[in-house]
């Protein structure tokens, strides 16, 4: 009597399927599968199906329509809102700056005077008046009040010592390239961002320069022939013509760069760390 077959058994034995032409009867394709591959033929399509369903709804917004899902929606909606306000808070901010600006072309904002004390500062104050609520401004204008007292203070106390002997340090830093006659003519000073880089000496500003490679340079003609260069500046706060005083500041440092600064005397550069003492 034949034994009866097992399941393996029945899962591995081979059926014939066979496709027919209708009306000659022959034979046009023939496959030969067991039991077992039609599973595992299942269950790789059925495996492949839902991972990618599932990437579909990982990487497109179908996942926001899933149950459970409606919060992060809500946050989402929060954010871009956010966003959007502050939006619309630098563009107001940037009308009401050009605003000041085009009133300052037109005449109707007295410009900078230099007997009046006035300079270029003036619109940074207005500047910061139309941004109030900006901490880092408000910061920064008191920060640069501070500093202008002090240096101001000190001026009136020498006014009456000679120039050489009333040279202002440009920046407080640290002097990591020092004066080279056969390269860099000058001094390179480690910074910080926003540092103040002031005038060392009583002079015109007459030249204020931007480049890609040095940004902002810089230059303030002295008296007894003395010209001061100062190069690799963020963001100028003075402009060609404006009348500086010894310890004013002139700009902001950039966290970027080295400050480059280098002294001349009657067509010859001097070393900067022979008269001041950084």
């Amino acid at each position: 009597m034949d034994k009866k077959p097992t399941l393996w058994q029945r899962l591995r034995d081979k059926y014939r399927i066979v496709v027919l032409n209708e009306k000659t009867l022959g034979e046009t394709l023939h496959m030969r599968l067991s039991l077992l591959n039609l599973i595992l033929l299942f269950s790789a399509m059925t495996l492949i199906t839902l991972v990618l369903f599932g990437l579909l709804i990982w990487f497109t917004p179908l996942r926001n329509y899933l149950p459970g899902n409606t919060q992060s929606i809500r946050e989402q909606l929060v954010e871009q809102n956010a966003r959007m306000d502050s939006l619309l808070d630098v563009l107001h901010f940037q009308d009401e700056y050009m605003g000041v600006v085009k009133s300052v072309i037109a005449g109707e904002i007295e410009p900078d005077s230099v007997n009046t004390g006035i300079d270029s500062m003036y619109i940074v104050n207005r500047e910061e008046l139309l941004s109030e609520g900006s901490e880092v401004i408000d910061e920064f204008m008191a920060d640069y009040e501070a500093r202008s007292k002090e240096n101001l203070s000190l001026f009136d106390q020498a006014a009456s010592q000679s120039a050489m002997h009333m040279l202002f340090r440009p920046v407080s830093g640290v002097v990591v390239e020092h004066f080279n006659p056969n390269g860099f003519q000058g001094v390179r000073i480690s910074v910080t961002k926003d540092q103040h880089v002031d005038a060392v000496l009583n002079g015109t500003i007459v030249s204020a320069q931007y480049s890609v490679q040095d940004g902002w340079t810089m230059i303030i003609q002295h008296n007894a022939d003395y010209l001061s260069v100062y190069s690799r500046i963020a963001r100028p706060l003075h402009r060609t013509g404006d009348y500086v005083r010894a310890g004013e500041t002139i700009g902001l440092a950039s966290d970027e760069t080295l400050l480059g600064y280098q002294l001349w005397c009657s067509g010859r550069a001097l070393d900067p760390e022979a008269v001041i003492a950084f």
